[in-house]
């Protein structure tokens, strides 16, 4: 089955704008269905992915507040509990008890909504958060060399009818997130709760009022943040050693934490970020490395075209899946990932989770994916990926390959190329439109006061995005005729 057959609408894109967010002075990027982030080590591109799937995450959109129906996983552990105020629910009540369609949301009403949506969110965006970047504090997050507050902003671009928008502020003591303008409920949602409880039992009317508000804030957020809130999935950097070794590593962390409990004055049970931390338990929990899944083909095509070999998954005694890799060449021999190239660990994952969580739809977020890739197979990922957006899967790396960015330069321009003179050019049948792509530059503040980021457009001339990349390309060419000329010289 080939990819085309797998399609899916995509989500609207989407913005997020940060200041003084950890290293970075500033960003505004727009997530496309492939979004890209380059630049130097340490200027915050990690930290932005790592924001953006927090959000996609996040407790009280994600799971508290919005239709479960819509989600494929439990809620994270830990996550906070809530109760409307008394003063909301009787409001809701008065509004929907009336006879006939219940009128607009009166605007006292719509204000109580979002100020205990508000509240809600500023507790459940921190727990998220704080997990998933593995802090303690919000503040933690501040740019380091500044004192000014952090801001941050997701909402969908452009801005659409009933879309919302989530602001969160950081200061130096405190932290507060809160929702744009409400998305108007649906006239049809009001109808069914004005008969459901004109309808309901009298001795349950006061607990089926309270279960109306979270069902009026359900259809307020679905019909906000709808466009924003798939499921992303994330690739951390160390997914090799995670993947080659996953029983060794969650047995050393369940031993150590039961041993410091017996303990508490030496307790340093050792922690994980939430990102690898999910990654972990989505890996332990895999039983099957290919199930016979319509979205499973992307996985399939990871196995064919990159790695010339299946990933196994093996029933063990201790509870935990074993991975083995078998090659195309044998027929017979089964390899532990241990003993693979860090190459086919890598891949592995990405086989995986496409074989048994990731659908059209989705999000992945992948750390560094040309990882100890040779740079040919790091020019076939490229055209994977964009067989991967084609189904309808978002993707958002952070590269420091040019070969990677010099590729989507490649697949950019082969879309402007008409079919019928594209004979010749080998794999001529996957490229890329310029609208689904975004390349993020991350660029160096002199002085060590952090970075900034900026969208870089492909140059119409030589078809590539300019990066600082081919700034180094020129510092080593220019080194190396200087070396030559006084070679000869001497």
């Amino acid at each position: 089955m080939s990819t085309k057959d797998v399609g899916a609408s995509a989500p609207r894109d989407y913005r997020l704008k940060v200041e003084n967010f950890g290293p970075i002075i500033a960003a505004d990027v727009e997530f496309r269905p492939l979004t890209v982030f380059v630049g130097p080590s340490n200027t915050g591109k990690s930290y932005l992915a790592a924001l953006l799937y927090s959000l996609h995450r996040n407790a009280a959109l994600g799971e508290v507040l919005v239709d479960q129906s819509a989600r494929r996983e439990a809620p994270p552990v830990g996550a906070p509990e809530y109760e409307w105020p008394d003063s909301l629910v009787r409001g809701v009540r008065d509004w929907l008890a009336g006879p006939g369609p219940p009128p607009a949301l009166p605007a006292d009403l719509e204000a109580a909504l979002q100020a205990a949506c508000d509240e809600k969110l500023t507790q459940a965006v921190s727990h998220e958060v704080r997990r998933c970047f593995g802090i303690s504090n919000l503040t933690d997050l501040k740019r380091w060399s500044s004192p000014a507050e952090t801001t941050i902003k997701w909402e969908a671009s452009p801005p659409a009818r009933h879309a919302s928008s989530l602001s969160i502020r950081i200061s130096q003591t405190s932290h507060s997130a809160s929702i744009g303008d409400l998305a108007s409920v649906s006239p049809q949602d009001c109808q069914f709760w004005s008969q459901s409880l004109r309808t309901v039992k009298k001795e349950i009317k006061e607990l089926w009022a309270y279960f109306l508000v979270t069902e009026v804030a359900k259809s307020v957020l679905n019909r906000g943040f709808g466009p924003m809130l798939k499921q992303a999935y994330h690739l951390p950097a160390e997914r090799a050693g995670l993947v080659r070794h996953h029983e060794a590593v969650v047995r050393n962390l369940i031993r150590a934490a039961s041993t410091d409990a017996l303990r508490p004055e030496r307790r340093s049970s050792p922690t994980l970020p939430g990102i690898a931390a999910d990654f972990l338990e989505r890996i332990t929990a895999v039983r099957s490395a290919g199930e016979k899944r319509r979205h499973g083909v992307l996985g399939g095509d990871v196995e064919v075209s990159l790695l010339r070999g299946r990933i196994r998954v093996r029933p063990n005694v201790t509870g935990y899946p074993e991975f083995t890799y078998m090659p195309d060449t044998s027929e017979s021999s089964e390899l532990p990932l241990a003993r693979t190239s860090s190459m086919v660990s890598d891949l592995a994952s990405l086989a995986l989770y496409l074989h048994n969580s990731v659908r059209p739809g989705d999000v992945l977020i992948i750390e560094e994916p040309e990882a100890h890739m040779h740079p040919e197979k790091q020019t076939d990922l490229v055209r994977f990926f964009a067989r991967m957006i084609r189904s309808g899967v978002r993707v958002v790396i952070t590269t420091h390959s040019e070969w990677l960015t010099e590729q989507i330069g490649n697949l950019v321009q082969l879309s402007a190329l008409p079919e019928d003179r594209r004979t010749g050019i080998p794999n001529s049948e996957v490229d890329l439109s310029e609208g689904k792509v975004g390349v993020w530059l991350f660029r160096e503040e002199p002085e060590g006061r952090g970075s900034v980021v900026e969208e870089v457009r492909i140059d119409p001339e030589s078809g590539l995005f300019p990066t600082d990349y081919d700034r180094v390309s020129e510092t080593l060419y220019n080194q190396n005729a200087a070396i030559f000329n006084r070679r000869q010289d001497d």
